[in-house]
């Protein structure tokens, strides 16, 4: 993130991708939480970081998509998209 935005002009967008499961953690999915927390993080103090350049940086969390990930995540992840 840090680089693109030294190539950004003024007025310039980030945007990142993490997901449902930073508030809704569920068991067997630590790293992917913690990860995806990580970047939530991140793009919000880059976001302070690059302000004054009128870059703006978000991060959208979607709620579940039907991928491998989720179709052999058990109970615990369906559960939590059906909530």
């Amino acid at each position: 993130m840090k680089q693109a935005a030294n190539r950004l002009n003024l007025n310039g967008r980030i945007m990142n991708i993490s997901s449902g499961l930073v508030v809704r953690p569920i068991p067997e999915f630590s790293l992917y939480c913690t990860s995806k927390a990580a970047i939530e993080m991140m793009g919000k103090v880059l976001s302070m970081e690059v302000g004054d350049r009128s870059i703006t940086v978000n991060t959208v969390s979607p709620g579940p998509i039907d991928t491998e990930m989720f179709g052999n995540s058990g109970d615990d992840l369906k559960a939590a998209a059906d909530d």
